[in-house]
């Protein structure tokens, strides 16, 4: 038996990640606390998959519905609310009765805390139970001023409610920072995104022609990603669908153009749609964060959050597929290699996001 050939490695260990590689492993909560002095009113939207991870509620086959909910709403206190606790000045906050429905395909839960005065903290022990990745992001309105966001995460699960201390220019841009790091972190977690840009840059080629192609590629996914969020276009639930489908095809084409050989005429055209597309699916993701009442903020953030964890990505990743191409015995096998693992994992996404979960839990590579 001929021994394995070192250049077709990293090949291999690409295919056999395949199936375990998700392309958005993120996940998120989504809280709106109203502060009015006593009480606190607070809405949680989530997804179904992620309330069922905190609080295994029962269903039937058909997934969670408003009486599933109903029935299960002391799972999801003790899964849910007792794993966020709200505290005053180190004392904790009552919580009166909650409330659970289904509202466009979200599990929205509400509940009213009575509290002590001083100043409010939140405690989201529950990222510890999600994987990684889950975060939370808290929308604090008040009769005071214009709402504030902060960002929770497992590192850093403990958010304090703004008080008078610091002035509305410094809590703003505290909010605008939050939402860059969550621009550079989905970006960076977002594989699918990765790797169409990797697709890209595998053929190389001079500098004019890369920045012509990422340039191409972030004007499109700005146009829908700033559209969308805005709500100038909607596409729905089956519409996210259909481009996330279309994002993990859009892998596939561009991989397999590379394989095919040449630069392509059309390159910088089909580049654009393809970044048409991706932009729909940024503007999911950011449109489950909730925009709040400042949404220009939001996008604006975002959006620059986006565009600099993909400079990233570029700067690390041109000049390393540069060097490789310019080594006599490694440079032929770059872009081949390259892209048929690309294609690989854009076809093992297609059959993920048309196939329903449960079909495919249930198959030997489940």
């Amino acid at each position: 038996m001929r021994a394995l050939s070192p250049r077709l490695l990293p090949l291999l260990v690409l295919i056999g990640l395949a199936p375990i590689a998700r392309a958005h492993p993120a996940d998120l909560l989504s809280v709106v606390a109203r502060d009015q002095g006593d009480a606190v009113h607070q809405t949680v939207r989530l997804g179904p998959p992620t309330l069922l991870l905190l609080a295994p509620v029962d269903h039937g086959p058909a997934g969670l519905d408003d009486r599933a909910l109903q029935q299960g709403l002391p799972v999801i206190e003790a899964g849910v609310w007792e794993d966020m606790p709200l505290s005053a000045a180190g004392r904790p906050c009552a919580r009166s009765a909650s409330q659970a429905r289904i509202v466009d395909g979200l599990v929205e839960l509400a509940a009213t805390f009575t509290c002590p005065e001083g100043a409010r903290t939140q405690e989201f022990r529950l990222l510890s139970i999600l994987p990684d990745g889950h975060h939370v992001t808290l929308e604090l309105q008040t009769d005071a001023g214009r709402p504030l966001q902060r960002f929770a995460r497992r590192d850093a699960p403990t958010v304090v409610f703004p008080t008078g201390g610091r002035s509305g220019v410094e809590e703003e841009a505290r909010s605008f920072g939050g939402w860059v790091l969550l621009g550079v972190q989905h970006i960076l977690e977002g594989f699918d995104h990765l790797a169409f840009l990797a697709a890209l840059l595998l053929l190389g080629g001079g500098v004019r022609r890369i920045l012509l192609l990422v340039s191409g590629f972030t004007v499109a996914h700005s146009i829908t990603l700033g559209a969308t969020a805005l709500g100038l276009v909607r596409i729905g639930p089956s519409g996210a669908a259909g481009v996330e489908l279309a994002i993990a095809a859009s892998i596939v084409v561009v991989a397999a153009l590379n394989l095919r050989g040449g630069e392509g005429r059309h390159r910088l055209l089909l580049t654009f749609g393809f970044g048409l597309l991706h932009g729909f699916g940024f503007a999911g993701v950011l449109a489950g964060y909730g925009l709040g009442a400042t949404p220009w903020v939001s996008l604006l953030g975002f959006n620059l959050g986006v565009e600099l964890g993909q400079a990233l990505v570029v700067l690390l990743v041109a000049p390393l597929l540069a060097w490789l191409r310019a080594r006599p015995r490694a440079g032929r096998w770059v872009v081949p290699l390259g892209s048929l693992a690309l294609l690989v994992l854009g076809l093992w996404w297609s059959v993920e996001r048309l196939v329903p979960a449960s079909v495919l839990q249930s198959s030997p590579l489940g």
